[in-house]
């Protein structure tokens, strides 16, 4: 009995010293009482910067409008989609390398609605294609997906069908 009573205090003391030590770090990183750090500070304010559009210098590239077929089965009859796509670039320096990659970005938007019903795409739900979309063209080029030279997927026109 006094074996298992020193065992779980050891355990209760190993507990608690792995508490302070994590409350410890957290005070240190973030510069004590909640308060970020002035390193912690900078960098917050870079990555408010990163995400501020500068419209005067972003081009958008227009995607040839698409009608793709989308996902039918179950209670989702065949239907299909007629869809423009623009991609919002952070400058006109990608825009040729976009174009040049035409292809495969209109393959990532068939894919991508192909996988959709015709619910998954109307009214407020476009704009998760759309951020979807955003995500797989960051990728096709490398970028993080909190900044980059491609700022944001536009779907002005969407008729499904």
């Amino acid at each position: 009995m006094e074996g298992k009573l020193n065992f779980m205090l050891i355990i209760i003391i190993a507990i608690l010293s792995m508490a302070v030590a994590f409350i410890v770090i957290y005070m240190v990183i973030t510069g004590g009482a909640g308060r970020p750090s002035a390193e912690g500070k900078e960098v917050q304010k870079h990555e408010q910067k990163k995400n501020v559009i500068d419209y005067k210098k972003a081009v958008t590239y227009a995607v040839p409008e698409m009608i793709v077929n989308l996902k039918s089965g179950g209670n989702n009859p065949k239907s299909i989609i007629k869809i423009e796509v623009g991609i919002l670039l952070e400058d006109k320096s990608i825009e040729e390398e976009v174009k040049a990659r035409e292809i495969e970005i209109k393959d990532i938007i068939r894919s991508t609605l192909n996988s959709k019903t015709g619910e998954g795409v109307v009214d407020n739900k476009i704009d998760q294609v759309a951020q979807e979309l955003l995500v797989k063209f960051k990728a096709m080029y490398h970028e993080p997906k909190e900044s980059g030279k491609i700022l944001k997927v536009l779907i002005p026109s969407a008729f499904v069908q």
